[in-house]
């Protein structure tokens, strides 16, 4: 009877904490959803369509409607002054003359809802950079989505 006892009370115990955890207000802007979806391990993909975001300088992407994807592996959360989510992708590609480029791309998602991407290419056999740095800035929720979201799918838009 006192084994009984003491698993009853511990069961009550797990019950409150469970309903506590229940009661917590859910993340409401996009940069807190982020963050709770990383910090709690839930895989995330991150969606960008850069047709949809403004170049440094006010311009709008050469490409029409580029849009591209990957999956966050590895991030950073900055507190402080200036805090943000970072993350980065790294791959290789070929230009439209053939000549194959490192791209690294950085992403930092601010808590006002906006994101700064940043895309730098290198000749992949020295690491010397061979353009200049495409910076755009996008909001995000529109131009920068993360999911899969609660259906376990990322809506396409428009097909």
């Amino acid at each position: 009877m006192r084994y009984f006892s003491k698993a009853l009370t511990a069961l009550v115990v797990l019950g409150s904490v469970t309903q506590a955890q229940a009661v917590l207000p859910a993340p409401t802007g996009e940069y807190e959803q982020l963050q709770h979806r990383l910090l709690t391990g839930l895989p995330t993909a991150a969606i960008v369509d850069l047709g949809k975001c403004q170049m440094k300088g006010g311009k709008k992407p050469e490409a029409i409607g580029p849009i591209g994807g990957l999956l966050i592996r590895d991030f950073m959360i900055m507190r402080g002054p200036q805090p943000n989510i970072g993350f980065s992708d790294d791959h290789l590609t070929v230009m439209p003359d053939g000549t194959p480029v490192l791209e690294v791309i950085q992403y930092r998602v601010m808590p006002d809802d906006t994101a700064t991407i940043t895309a730098n290419r290198f000749s992949p056999g020295d690491y010397k950079k061979i353009s200049k740095p495409m910076v755009f800035n996008c909001h995000v929720g529109t131009a920068l989505r993360f999911g899969p979201k609660q259906h376990g799918i990322i809506p396409a838009e428009n097909g």
